[in-house]
């Protein structure tokens, strides 16, 4: 482990695995970077302008390439950290969906599928949103509350993490028998009834 001072918070909040290592991020804003055939953790603090994010921390981690996306709990900041070049980013996206425009994010997870990025926020009002990276903006997938609501009514509602598989991205819905699936090929969200009505899941 690389050496640091102070009092710092490694509770993690989320991580990926991708060929030998894990990529996680912390509650107390760092990245963690677990090699583990040379049993070594890299250590990097997250350096952000973004006074909610600053106090929130982060929730999200995504990677594409070489490089990582860490998406806020609260506020409009994200990060892009370069592994190759050790080098780290701050993205403070403009929402395009006027919805979106003066909404501080609350995200519960952050994703990747077929080199696009998606973050999920909100309970009472469930969004998927897409974060567009090269235009440092992110936008609202339309359908996705839309369908619920039509499918299953009004919430409010709590989703698991999100389960990522082929081109989709899989989340239940706490205390029922539905699976929420939106298929990136189609761009395109599904309400999937699985096995009994009095059915309950928690995780996928």
């Amino acid at each position: 482990i690389e050496s640091f001072t102070g009092e710092y918070s490694f509770e993690i909040r989320n991580n990926i695995y991708e060929n030998g290592y894990t990529y996680a991020i912390t509650y107390g804003g760092f990245i963690l970077i677990v090699d583990w055939a040379q049993h070594n953790i890299a250590i990097k603090e997250l350096l952000s302008t973004d006074v909610n994010t600053m106090n929130q921390c982060f929730s999200g981690i995504a990677k594409i390439n070489s490089t990582l996306i860490v998406a806020p709990f609260r506020g409009n900041t994200f990060i892009e950290y370069d592994i190759e070049e050790d080098r780290q980013y701050s993205i403070e996206c403009k929402a395009v969906d006027k919805e979106l425009a003066n909404m501080e994010l609350k995200v519960n997870f952050c994703t990747q599928c077929c080199n696009r990025i998606f973050f999920y926020t909100g309970y009472n009002k469930p969004r998927l949103i897409e974060l567009k990276v090269k235009g440092h903006h992110y936008e609202i997938i339309t359908d996705f509350t839309l369908v619920i609501e039509r499918e299953i009514g009004n919430g409010p509602y709590q989703f698991s993490k999100a389960c990522v598989k082929n081109n989709s991205i899989y989340w239940v819905i706490y205390g029922k028998n539905y699976v929420i699936e939106f298929n990136l090929a189609l761009n395109k969200t599904m309400v999937h009834s699985v096995g009994m009505k009095n059915q309950k899941y928690s995780s996928i």
